[in-house]
């Protein structure tokens, strides 16, 4: 179980750096606040690759890829918090069936 709370915490961080990313992107131009959060987003890509292989060392290729699009909740769940994103009820649908259909990967492979 701590296995699997450690690979979605790489996906959180992952989406994190997202959210550095987009900000440094509205910020636009070369000043020190956009480059401060562009430099941010790049070392958290950085500990998201680090966090990516330890996980790929402990995981089936099959279940830590089925698992990434997690990534979609938590980008999601940013969006509509941080920069007042509109979410569609499809587009949550859509979230909703892809962490079910990681659940049972997960699950299926967890018990061979």
């Amino acid at each position: 179980m701590l296995k699997f709370a450690l690979l979605h915490l790489t996906f959180l961080v992952y989406s994190i750096a997202s959210i550095f990313m987009k900000k440094a992107a509205i910020l636009g131009g070369i000043n020190a606040r956009s480059f401060l959060l562009f430099f941010t987003g790049i070392m958290l890509f950085g500990g998201y690759s680090f966090l990516w292989q330890q996980d790929l060392k402990n995981f089936p290729l099959s279940v830590a890829m089925a698992s990434k699009p997690v990534c979609l909740l938590w980008s999601t769940l940013f969006g509509f918090l941080i920069f007042g994103e509109v979410v569609s009820l499809r587009f949550f649908i859509g979230v909703i069936v892809i962490v079910a259909g990681i659940i049972i990967v997960s699950g299926e492979k967890s018990n061979a």
